[in-house]
């Protein structure tokens, strides 16, 4: 992924590994995510995040279980708003989406 700044005299590339870090590390530290699950993505193996490249903005998607009792709407809510800021602070790449997939609430 480019990060778009023209003024260094080098380039930067920072890998989708990278990203998928950045996104499980929130997944984490969200109060009402008791895990995130390692779901079966076909041609990617078992993830807990995918990360693909649309050509100047990137897609997130992650797979979670929140706990019972928690606003499953607002914990994925909390989740989308804090990957997007916390990639685009740390690596300056743009997020287009972040889809939240709620396997089970436990």
């Amino acid at each position: 992924m480019d990060t778009g700044h023209k003024e260094c005299k080098g380039s930067l590339k920072i890998s989708e590994n990278a990203v998928e870090s950045i996104a499980l590390s929130v997944i984490r530290e969200t109060k009402g995510v008791k895990e995130h699950i390692r779901a079966s993505v076909p041609g990617f193996g078992r993830r807990s995040a995918l990360v693909r490249d649309n050509g100047g903005a990137i897609e997130i998607d992650v797979y979670i279980d929140v706990e019972y009792g928690v606003n499953a709407q607002s914990c994925a809510e909390s989740i989308q708003e804090r990957i997007k800021s916390c990639v685009r602070d740390m690596t300056h790449v743009m997020v287009s989406k972040v889809n939240v997939k709620i396997a089970d609430m436990t």
